[in-house]
Protein backbone atom coordinates (compact mmCIF):
# COMPACT_ATOMS: atom_id res chain seq x y z
CA UNK A 1 0.00 0.00 0.00
CA UNK A 2 2.86 2.36 0.75
CA UNK A 3 4.30 1.96 -2.75
CA UNK A 4 0.94 2.11 -4.54
CA UNK A 5 -1.08 5.06 -3.36
CA UNK A 6 -4.58 4.93 -4.73
CA UNK A 7 -7.73 6.94 -4.26
CA UNK A 8 -10.44 4.89 -2.57
CA UNK A 9 -13.85 5.29 -4.22
CA UNK A 10 -16.33 6.68 -1.68
CA UNK A 11 -18.92 4.02 -2.50
CA UNK A 12 -16.48 1.19 -1.77
CA UNK A 13 -15.38 2.86 1.45
CA UNK A 14 -18.98 3.31 2.60
CA UNK A 15 -19.81 -0.30 1.74
CA UNK A 16 -16.82 -1.60 3.70
CA UNK A 17 -17.66 0.61 6.71
CA UNK A 18 -21.20 -0.80 6.61
CA UNK A 19 -19.80 -4.34 6.40
CA UNK A 20 -17.54 -3.77 9.42
CA UNK A 21 -20.42 -2.21 11.35
CA UNK A 22 -22.60 -5.20 10.48
CA UNK A 23 -19.97 -7.62 11.78
CA UNK A 24 -19.71 -5.66 15.02
CA UNK A 25 -23.49 -5.57 15.37
CA UNK A 26 -23.70 -9.36 14.90
CA UNK A 27 -21.12 -9.87 17.65
CA UNK A 28 -23.00 -7.48 19.91
CA UNK A 29 -26.26 -9.35 19.33
CA UNK A 30 -24.55 -12.65 20.15
CA UNK A 31 -23.17 -11.19 23.35
CA UNK A 32 -25.94 -8.85 24.51
CA UNK A 33 -29.08 -10.07 22.74
CA UNK A 34 -31.50 -8.68 20.15
CA UNK A 35 -31.62 -5.23 21.74
CA UNK A 36 -28.09 -4.61 20.46
CA UNK A 37 -29.44 -4.53 16.88
CA UNK A 38 -30.97 -1.13 17.60
CA UNK A 39 -27.69 0.51 18.61
CA UNK A 40 -26.49 3.03 16.05
CA UNK A 41 -22.78 2.56 15.44
CA UNK A 42 -20.70 5.60 14.40
CA UNK A 43 -18.76 5.37 11.14
CA UNK A 44 -15.55 7.05 12.26
CA UNK A 45 -14.01 4.14 14.20
CA UNK A 46 -14.33 1.92 11.13
CA UNK A 47 -13.13 4.28 8.40
CA UNK A 48 -9.37 3.72 8.73
CA UNK A 49 -9.70 -0.10 8.71
CA UNK A 50 -12.25 0.07 5.89
CA UNK A 51 -9.94 2.22 3.79
CA UNK A 52 -7.05 -0.19 4.35
CA UNK A 53 -9.19 -3.20 3.41
CA UNK A 54 -10.54 -1.55 0.27
CA UNK A 55 -7.05 -0.48 -0.86
CA UNK A 56 -5.66 -3.96 -0.29
CA UNK A 57 -8.60 -5.47 -2.15
CA UNK A 58 -8.10 -3.17 -5.12
CA UNK A 59 -4.37 -3.83 -5.20
CA UNK A 60 -4.87 -7.60 -4.99
CA UNK A 61 -7.44 -7.28 -7.76
CA UNK A 62 -4.82 -5.65 -9.95
CA UNK A 63 -2.33 -8.44 -9.22
CA UNK A 64 -4.99 -11.02 -10.09
CA UNK A 65 -5.79 -9.22 -13.35
CA UNK A 66 -2.15 -8.58 -14.30
CA UNK A 67 -1.06 -12.16 -13.60
CA UNK A 68 -4.31 -13.56 -15.04
CA UNK A 69 -4.83 -15.73 -12.00
CA UNK A 70 -7.66 -18.23 -12.09
CA UNK A 71 -9.13 -20.54 -9.48
CA UNK A 72 -8.87 -24.20 -10.41
CA UNK A 73 -11.83 -26.44 -9.61
CA UNK A 74 -9.46 -28.86 -7.89
CA UNK A 75 -8.25 -26.10 -5.53
CA UNK A 76 -11.83 -25.28 -4.54
CA UNK A 77 -12.63 -28.93 -3.97
CA UNK A 78 -9.47 -29.38 -1.88
CA UNK A 79 -10.31 -26.34 0.26
CA UNK A 80 -13.84 -27.60 0.85
CA UNK A 81 -12.46 -30.98 1.89
CA UNK A 82 -10.07 -29.28 4.32
CA UNK A 83 -12.88 -27.26 5.86
CA UNK A 84 -15.21 -30.25 6.01
CA UNK A 85 -12.71 -32.34 7.98
CA UNK A 86 -13.31 -30.06 10.97
CA UNK A 87 -16.95 -31.15 11.23
CA UNK A 88 -18.66 -34.26 12.52
CA UNK A 89 -20.28 -35.01 9.16
CA UNK A 90 -17.80 -33.90 6.44
CA UNK A 91 -20.00 -35.15 3.60
CA UNK A 92 -22.82 -32.88 4.72
CA UNK A 93 -20.49 -29.87 4.76
CA UNK A 94 -19.18 -30.68 1.28
CA UNK A 95 -22.75 -30.97 0.01
CA UNK A 96 -23.71 -27.70 1.70
CA UNK A 97 -20.87 -25.83 -0.01
CA UNK A 98 -21.65 -27.30 -3.42
CA UNK A 99 -25.30 -26.29 -3.06
CA UNK A 100 -24.60 -22.75 -1.84
CA UNK A 101 -23.50 -20.43 -4.66
CA UNK A 102 -22.72 -17.55 -2.30
CA UNK A 103 -20.40 -19.64 -0.14
CA UNK A 104 -18.72 -21.12 -3.23
CA UNK A 105 -18.16 -17.61 -4.56
CA UNK A 106 -16.69 -16.45 -1.24
CA UNK A 107 -14.43 -19.50 -1.10
CA UNK A 108 -13.23 -18.89 -4.66
CA UNK A 109 -12.46 -15.26 -3.73
CA UNK A 110 -10.41 -16.37 -0.73
CA UNK A 111 -8.46 -18.84 -2.86
CA UNK A 112 -7.87 -16.21 -5.54
CA UNK A 113 -6.60 -13.72 -2.95
CA UNK A 114 -4.31 -16.41 -1.53
CA UNK A 115 -2.93 -17.01 -5.04
CA UNK A 116 -2.27 -13.29 -5.46
CA UNK A 117 -0.50 -13.10 -2.10
CA UNK A 118 1.60 -16.15 -3.04
CA UNK A 119 2.64 -14.43 -6.28
CA UNK A 120 3.64 -11.30 -4.37
CA UNK A 121 5.54 -13.28 -1.76
CA UNK A 122 7.41 -15.21 -4.44
CA UNK A 123 8.65 -11.92 -5.89
CA UNK A 124 9.83 -10.48 -2.58
CA UNK A 125 13.44 -10.25 -1.64
CA UNK A 126 13.95 -10.96 2.04
CA UNK A 127 17.12 -10.08 3.87
CA UNK A 128 17.89 -10.97 7.45
CA UNK A 129 19.11 -8.26 9.76
CA UNK A 130 20.27 -8.75 13.33
CA UNK A 131 18.71 -6.23 15.71
CA UNK A 132 18.44 -5.98 19.45
CA UNK A 133 15.16 -6.60 21.20
CA UNK A 134 14.83 -2.89 21.93
CA UNK A 135 15.37 -1.99 18.26
CA UNK A 136 12.75 -4.53 17.15
CA UNK A 137 10.20 -3.12 19.61
CA UNK A 138 10.98 0.44 18.48
CA UNK A 139 10.55 -0.52 14.80
CA UNK A 140 7.27 -2.27 15.57
CA UNK A 141 5.94 0.78 17.39
CA UNK A 142 6.87 3.15 14.54
CA UNK A 143 5.03 0.93 12.03
CA UNK A 144 1.74 1.17 13.95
Amino acid sequence: MEKNTIQVPAALLQAEVAHLQSNTRKKMVEQYGKEAEKIELPKEPYEKEAEKRVKLGLLLGEVIKEKQLKVEHAAVHKKIEEIAQNYQDPAQVVSWYHNNKQMMSQLESVILEDLAVDVLLSQMKVTDKDVSYEEAIKQDETQK
